[in-house]
């Protein structure tokens, strides 16, 4: 960015002087500040849709994640082994006066 106003600014001076090459100087300076626009409005493109990106792959994440979760405690609920009476685990509480 700095680049190009120093160039802008360097052209508009030699313009200002009435250089010999005055319409030379100031259709490569148009040109430069055109492929400048241009390419700061590809990298702001290319940006948007890296975020995008980023959030797919954090939502595809999470859905992985909560698949995995929702598998075990699937097959935790479809285990049958609560009615073996042994897997009974007994709280007794004490109470003291």
């Amino acid at each position: 960015e700095e680049k190009i106003a120093a160039l802008q600014s360097f052209a508009d001076q030699l313009i200002a002087a009435d250089h010999y090459a005055k319409g030379v100087i100031a259709n490569r300076r148009n040109e430069v500040l055109d492929r400048w626009r241009r390419l700061k409005a590809q990298m702001i493109e290319k940006r948007s849709k890296l975020g995008e990106s980023q959030t797919l792959q954090q939502f595809s994440r999470d859905v992985d994640e909560i698949e995995a979760w929702i598998s075990e405690k699937l097959q935790t609920a479809s285990d049958e082994s609560y009615k073996d009476p042994t897997n009974i685990q007994v709280t007794t509480r004490c109470s003291i006066p």
